[in-house]
């Protein structure tokens, strides 16, 4: 930095205990004294990106006299100053300000660092940890933040009669995504194209070739993995909504690019965190990568069945540490904990593994078993928390059937056929309630073609509701839901119906006095004697009789 009228008796650089902040990992700070006749001061220039907003960021303190201490951003060329920060605290604390820098190129921009008054002799500031850096966008904030969005999109565009309150905010969610979101990263002037078409079946985003946004020496190209997967969630989602082939044929490119980079051990897989980084992905940045992944399964796009066990048993078998009482998550997706031996950085970061419930119910007890007793106290916990509730299998989980079995693309996740075929039992886009799929069990006429989910983590002896929607084709076969204890060989409650119009049906049973008896809910016909005869169901839903939800 330049002096300005300051000299090393009055602007020094100084590792004396109290000169530097003893937080940060340097042992330097400076020290800024006033003679109580001039300014002193340091400054140094700084180079910028028209229209950009930056934040500078220090730690400072003082010896408590009126000088006080000031950092502020002074533009030489139109002398005006652009942000400032004064403070008079006198142990060390960190600030920040922002600032725009001027809209043309060419201006002289100086980071200042002074007193706010130069007359009071025997002031002292101290300086230390001090950055400037650019508010740039990334990519993966961009793909992160427009997620939610994107979904709130698609169950509007699902449910319009339901939902059509929020039809017009969904509409502008939708617009800001199409004509400001999405463009951005491929015509945006400022930043530059950022997509990369490698081939016929593979491509990615990188770094904005016209703004370095990273602090690397060479362009990131690709991005890693988790910042362009983000968006390409983004984009498949979209693609339910407008159909636009351009972005279902990118998000299937960034699908396939990460995929090509996995590699099997075991049965699971282990992946790094970008292509030109030799180190394991960390359990908190797979969250990202599996939201991504989850999504173009349940599309029908890029990952299998089988990808999607392996992506499960990496966290059962490698991510996992097998306890089933104090389970925890290791820091990579390998296994290991890197050189944090014995801390779990991001055990309870793991909204995108429980999405891995579709796959392997062993996955929900390992992150509800971290919340039992620890209620959330960050923004991220929220949002698992969100995930342990949407898997809770006392409510049933795939209640809506719109999620597919690892195994049979026919099949619900988490649902069992009994007895019935992919001929029999099946995934129905034309037979819904709502969402994308219903379910429709069609009689031979010869023998039960059932399906049926675990109910699991009930309370002994308490009341329960069942809600679904159904209806018939009008036959005799008609349609059934059953709550069988299977421990004891009893059927605890039984609900019949016949409508030919969807409608939604409630009925409600007392869970058994033994909390540990095996218990399944069953959807079939009244009769299965009438072949060809059809039941259709959607959105099944057990709760705790009273429960809101």
């Amino acid at each position: 930095m330049d002096p300005v009228q300051s000299t090393s008796a009055t602007a020094n650089r100084s590792n004396a205990s109290g000169a530097y902040n003893p937080d940060a990992a340097d042992t330097w700070g400076l020290v800024l004294k006033t003679n109580g006749s001039s300014w002193q001061k340091l400054y140094q220039q700084v180079a910028y990106e028209p229209n950009t907003k930056y934040r500078v960021a220090f730690n400072g303190k003082t010896n408590g006299s009126a000088a006080q201490g000031r950092v502020y951003i002074h533009d030489r060329t139109s002398n005006t100053i652009l942000g400032s920060v004064i403070f008079n605290n006198t142990a060390w604390q960190s600030y920040t300000f922002d600032f725009m820098a001027p809209s043309a190129s060419g201006h002289t921009l100086e980071l200042w660092l002074a007193h706010a008054d130069y007359t009071v002799a025997g002031g002292t500031a101290y300086f230390d940890d001090i950055s400037l850096n650019g508010w740039y966008p990334y990519i993966v904030h961009d793909g992160m933040i427009g997620v939610p969005l994107a979904e709130f999109i698609r169950l509007v565009d699902r449910n319009p009669t339901a939902l059509s309150a929020y039809a017009s905010k969904a509409a502008a969610y939708r617009d800001f995504i199409e004509q400001q979101l999405v463009p951005r990263w491929e015509s945006s002037s400022y930043l530059g194209n950022t997509w990369v078409s490698a081939s016929s079946t593979a491509g990615y985003y990188k770094e904005p070739p016209n703004v370095d946004s990273f602090a690397t020496t060479t362009v990131l190209d690709p991005l890693p993995y988790n910042q362009y997967l983000a968006f390409a969630e983004l984009l498949a989602i979209m693609h339910d909504v407008n159909g636009n082939a351009s972005y279902l044929d990118k998000a299937k490119k960034m699908g396939q690019t990460f995929k090509n980079s996995l590699t099997t051990t075991g049965s699971a897989y282990k992946w790094d965190y970008a292509g030109y980084a030799a180190r394991t992905e960390d359990t908190s940045h797979a969250n990202v990568d599996l939201t991504a992944v989850t999504e173009l399964f349940n599309k029908g796009y890029i990952y299998s069945g089988t990808d999607m066990n392996r992506f499960a048993s990496t966290l059962t078998t490698k991510v996992w540490n097998q306890s089933s009482t104090a389970p925890k998550l290791h820091n990579y997706v390998d296994g290991t904990q890197g050189t944090l031996a014995s801390d779990y950085m991001y055990t309870k970061d793991l909204s995108g593994w429980l999405k891995l419930a579709q796959f392997d119910p062993n996955v929900w007890a390992i992150g509800a078993e971290q919340y039992r007793s620890s209620p959330p106290v960050r923004f991220i916990e929220a949002l698992v928390l969100s995930q342990i509730m949407k898997w809770d299998p006392v409510k049933l989980v795939n209640q809506g059937l719109e999620l597919k079995s690892a195994q049979d693309a026919t099949l619900p996740a988490r649902w069992t056929r009994f007895q019935s075929t992919a001929a029999t039992a099946y995934l129905d886009s034309a037979n819904k309630a709502s969402g994308s799929y219903g379910l429709t069990i069609v009689a031979n006429g010869t023998s039960w073609q059932k399906v049926y989910q675990e109910w699991e983590k009930y309370k002994a002896s308490t009341g329960y509701t069942v809600t679904f929607d159904a209806k018939t084709d009008g036959s005799a076969a008609g349609g059934k839901i059953w709550v069988v204890n299977e421990t004891a060989g009893t059927t605890i409650a039984a609900y019949n119906f016949v409508n030919t119009a969807w409608q939604s049906h409630t009925f409600t049973f007392t869970a058994p006095a033994n909390a540990t008896d095996a218990v399944r809910i069953y959807l079939g016909h009244n009769s299965y004697t009438t072949s060809g005869g059809k039941a259709y169901f959607d959105n099944v839903v057990v709760k705790q009789t009273g429960d809101a939800w």
